[in-house]
């Protein structure tokens, strides 16, 4: 009996044991994110063990309801190898399952979804957040669908169950093309938007050399190395748009189809390879052995039709063979033209060079395609060195046609010593070719008329026909400045009295004509006695250079502003009420203030790069008196650039006004009125508005914006080489009531930029580069901020001379002045030390906007200088619920 009992008893715990093993058998190990480095910039690749479910397609709920054993643990690689013929209908779908565990001090991740062979469904903690086609459990019922997704999972949770249905009846394979990825939402996106522009970049340079080379056989079909060239950049641009990290084709296509992304890629590689076989031919036809080149053609034609007809699961079975065919087709070209290096051939080495690139591109993209390495694609970046290669094979060629056109020319001065006919049929040559070459050539003399001779493409260059005896300055559509510019440039140019390339530099490089640009170079052509005879114009149309250059700086632009949003919408909101407050004061007695507010608007959109506004707030800044109409226009111009650029900014005009939290003004003032009418203690709703006012503040760094960007171009507008320290940056301050003054502290940046930092080598035993500081704090209720440079300092008697000369003090009263009372006349509107006014500085308003801001909130600025060792400012307001006196600060730079 008591046998019995044992034996019982050990069945029982056998059974419990295998039910344990079976409920936590092969469990995967979470991914913890913790554990992962991702300060190198690269996302995670999710290599590590999934759990499989053959033939199942579970939700996650299944897993709650029931106790379920995985039948296997594999990596999420790119692609699962699987039999199409052989394996069972099960294994051509089923569920994957994981773990992903993040810190609540991370930020929140995100997973790149790639492309998967079939289709996929994802949930994320139970909640479906991702599908691509449609999963079946057969081929009736399968949709395929090929489409990347960027998907950034919920902050607020650290432990994510992934489970994954895919479905694959038409590959080969399943699982994704690629890894999945994981990465912080923010690196994740700046991984993707880099790779982007990087495609971009590259893809745009193959299509130029595709045309170019195209477009060059076209107009000597004697040669058709330029053809195979051109279809060999056209089959790497096919497989760069679909392959490459940056997911062109998602750009071009919103939703592309499955069989047109698959066979599209593929077909690209087999022309690819077709052109590259036969142009590396008729380069080197000695070299190389032509029966494998068609061997290597004939296998290529081959797949590119069946990537082009046959099934899906087809292509994929050959894709492998065809690859190691490639692959030894490639080796052995990379022999013959090792020969051909050997045996001197014309640029051989180079091209050994450029080829050695392609095939550690393709090797690489192959280890890629088939799982075996989790590496980028790099083929289009290998191309793109292969035909930065031809270029500088192409260069060496024509400069050796440049040297043989040199002899030429000598040979023809000889035979038209004697011959005048021969001069004049080179004449006649020449002068074809003049009118064949799309860079404008002209002539202009001492009185800058245009002289005859000029060629026939100046008349497409300007869009209509010259004239021989017309003003130079007459071709372009020119201000009146822009036209008083140009002629003294070339007014210089012929009095000859400075170095040819400094008066040479005084022409414009560029001049409109309507609305498209022409580039202008001029070089000077001088007599027998060396006196200055002709000005040589070479002129070409510009127009797509000046657009991209516009739209790259439009593109920083718009990157700064939605780096610093906040800064930029309050920015808007100040200038839209400066507007409004604007309409009282266009008098006689208001045109000052409202000239110190255009100049506060144009040093704030200047800093963002926006140059067209700061430009006409500068031109409305110089007329003698301003008008409704002027304000309207500046108006205008913002309310544009922000209609344009709606759907990328996202900032409406109409609620600029309007501050972002987390809960709106309207939500504050209702918890307050609701304990206010609850009969709670005056303590409580002080508290609580204690606690509103903090939770309406922002930090100093958001509302001080992109002043990094600002100081490096302002300072390399004038040649200086600055750095900034910022302290204090994340102090959470009141935007409400200090957003004028720190928008103000971007005048006393240019000015220690412009008067207060010297020039490298006038800097002596300091540091050649200059530091521009700034600090800021709170105590004692009181808001403190030190801005200033470690320059030259402020001279008082250089302030009192120029105070003198302009009448801001008599001789009367000077000697009473101390000589903290002259350092405060930097804050006169009007005074500046610099005599001319430049775009920087030298009006004199800056400053005084600055101190009229700070007076308004009832703060005062104190000015601390040494000569040769820099100068503070500091700065001091009282918080809002402070109301003591200020007395002036008294500290060291």
């Amino acid at each position: 009996m008591k046998s019995c009992r044992l034996l019982y008893r050990m069945v029982v715990l056998l059974l419990a044991f295998n039910v344990i093993t079976l409920a936590y058998a092969e469990q995967p190990t979470p991914i913890d994110l913790r554990s992962i480095d991702f300060s190198g910039g690269q996302p995670h690749s999710l290599h590590e063990d999934w759990q499989v479910f053959w033939g199942k397609l579970l939700k996650p709920q299944d897993f709650v309801d029931q106790t379920l054993s995985p039948d296997a643990m594999i990596p999420m690689l790119s692609g699962i190898p699987g039999d199409h013929a052989s394996n069972p209908e099960k294994f051509r779908y089923g569920t994957f399952r994981t773990t992903i565990i993040s810190s609540e001090n991370m930020e929140a991740p995100a997973l790149y979804l790639p492309e998967i062979r079939g289709a996929m469904t994802l949930w994320v903690n139970g909640v479906k957040r991702f599908s691509q086609g449609k999963v079946a459990a057969s081929a009736d019922h399968e949709i395929s669908e090929m489409r990347a997704q960027l998907l950034e999972l919920d902050r607020s949770q650290t432990r994510f169950e992934l489970v994954l249905q895919i479905s694959s009846f038409e590959f080969q394979e399943l699982g994704p093309m690629i890894p999945i990825k994981i990465a912080p939402a923010s690196l994740m996106r700046t991984h993707m938007e880099d790779a982007r522009l990087r495609d971009i970049f590259v893809l745009s340079a193959i299509l130029i050399m595709a045309f170019y080379h195209i477009a060059l056989y076209l107009l000597r079909k004697s040669r058709p190395e330029p053809l195979f060239f051109g279809l060999f950049c056209i089959g790497v641009i096919g497989m760069t748009s679909v392959r490459g990290e940056g997911q062109i084709i998602y750009k071009i296509l919103d939703n592309p189809s499955a069989h047109l992304f698959y066979r599209y890629d593929f077909a690209s590689l087999g022309l690819a390879i077709i052109a590259i076989s036969y142009y590396c031919r008729l380069l080197y036809p000695k070299q190389i052995w032509w029966k494998l080149g068609r061997l290597n053609v004939l296998v290529s034609a081959i797949f590119l039709t069946v990537a082009l007809f046959a099934p899906f699961w087809l292509i994929d079975i050959l894709l492998k063979p065809y690859q190691a065919v490639f692959l030894t087709g490639a080796f052995v070209y990379l022999a013959n033209i090792v020969r051909a290096t050997w045996q001197r051939e014309r640029d051989s080495l180079l091209f050994l060079f450029g080829f050695i690139l392609i095939i550690a591109g393709g090797v690489n993209d192959i280890l890629r395609t088939n799982g075996l390495a989790d590496v980028p694609t790099i083929s289009h970046l290998t191309l793109f060195g292969f035909i930065f290669i031809q270029a500088v094979i192409l260069s060496k060629r024509f400069s050796k046609a440049f040297d043989q056109l040199e002899v030429a020319e000598g040979e023809i001065r000889q035979l038209n010593a004697n011959l005048e006919s021969k001069v004049e049929e080179r004449t006649a040559t020449i002068r074809m070719i003049l009118d064949h070459v799309k860079s404008g050539f002209l002539l202009i003399d001492k009185d800058q008329k245009v002289m005859d001779g000029f060629t026939r493409s100046c008349s497409e260059i300007f869009g209509s026909s010259i004239a021989a005896g017309r003003g130079f300055d007459q071709l372009f559509d020119l201000q009146d400045s822009q036209r008083l510019s140009l002629q003294l440039g070339l007014e210089q140019v012929f009095d000859d009295l400075m170095p040819e390339e400094v008066t040479l530099g005084q022409i414009p490089s560029r001049l409109p004509v309507g609305d498209r640009q022409v580039m202008v170079q001029a070089s000077v052509i001088r007599d027998d006695a060396g006196e200055i005879k002709n000005i040589l114009m070479t002129l070409t149309d510009a127009t797509n250079l000046a657009e991209m250059e516009r739209e790259v700086k439009l593109s920083q632009s718009l990157l700064k502003i939605l780096q610093s949003s906040a800064n930029f919408k309050s920015l808007l909101s100040e200038t839209f009420l400066e507007f409004e407050r604007t309409n009282s004061l266009i008098d006689q007695e208001g045109q000052k203030d409202v000239k110190i507010l255009l100049h506060t608007i144009k040093g704030n959109f200047a800093s963002y790069g926006l140059d067209d506004i700061a430009d006409l707030a500068h031109h409305i800044e110089d007329k003698a008196r301003i008008t409704t109409e002027d304000i309207s226009q500046l108006v205008d111009a913002i309310s544009a650039f922000l209609e344009t650029h709606k759907d990328l900014l996202k900032i409406d005009p109409e609620s600029l006004h309007e501050r972002e939290y987390a809960l709106r003004d309207k939500h504050f003032e209702s918890l307050l009125q609701t304990i206010n009418s609850q009969g709670a203690s005056q303590e409580l709703i002080e508290n609580c508005r204690k606690w509103v006012d903090s939770a309406k503040r922002i930090s100093f760094r958001d509302l001080l914006g992109p002043v990094e960007k600002s100081v490096q171009r302002i300072a390399s507008s004038v040649g200086k080489e600055v750095r900034l320290q910022v302290e204090g940056d994340q102090l959470a301050i009141d935007a409400e009531r200090l957003q004028y003054v720190i928008h103000s502290l971007i005048h006393v940046i240019r000015n220690c930029i412009d008067h207060g930092l010297e020039h490298a080598h006038e800097r002596g035993k300091k540091d050649p580069v200059g530091t521009i500081f700034i600090r800021c704090w709170r105590a004692d209720r009181h808001f403190f901020i030190d801005i200033g440079d470690d320059g030259a300092g402020i001279d008082a008697e250089k302030i009192r001379e120029i105070a003198l000369r302009k009448g801001l003090i008599s001789e009367d009263n000077v000697d009473s002045f101390s000589r903290d009372q002259l350092l405060q006349l930097i804050f006169h509107a009007g005074f500046s030390t610099r005599e001319e006014v430049t775009s920087i500085s030298g009006r004199g308003v800056g400053m005084s906007a600055l101190q009229d801001a700070v007076l308004e909130q009832q703060g005062k600025i104190d000015i601390d200088t040494s000569l040769g060792e820099g100068t503070c400012f500091h700065i001091v307001i009282p918080d809002a619920e402070s109301s003591e006196e200020i007395e002036p600060m008294r500290l060291r730079a």
